[in-house]
């Protein structure tokens, strides 16, 4: 099954979920939304702590403090003359095939509970 046809059955089924809500059982509507806010920022939430870890944002953290440490203990730098060790840091980049699902579906699930929102509060629940 390829993306588009992944994140399409998700979105129907969200509006299959919502709107049989509003006709079978409308006052579980607020908690229907509710649910799809929580949904939504939680995925928003998790996808951006991925994007963050994917672009390195960590990488010169880890590889400063590695480069201190071992600037600080005389025995660290021995052992790498030693060794031999030049002093490349390696690369902490991490790939996220998820994080091409996780950003569409996040962003779907808060729009649609902001739009459903929007919609009862103008139509007084």
């Amino acid at each position: 099954m390829n993306k588009k046809s992944l994140l399409l059955s998700f979105c129907i089924t969200s509006f299959v979920i919502l709107f049989s809500t509003v006709f079978m059982a409308p006052k579980y509507i607020i908690i229907l939304l509710d649910l799809f806010f929580y949904i939504g920022i939680i995925m928003l939430l998790i996808g951006s702590v991925l994007l963050i870890i994917q672009d390195g944002f960590f990488t010169r953290f880890i590889n400063n403090s590695r480069r201190f440490y071992s600037t600080l203990s005389k025995r660290e730098q021995v052992i790498q003359d030693v060794e031999g060790k030049n002093g490349e840091n390696p690369s902490y980049l991490k790939q996220f095939p998820l994080l091409a699902y996780i950003f569409p579906l996040g962003a779907f699930y808060f729009s649609l509970s902001l739009i459903g929102s929007l919609i009862t509060v103008q139509l007084g629940r």
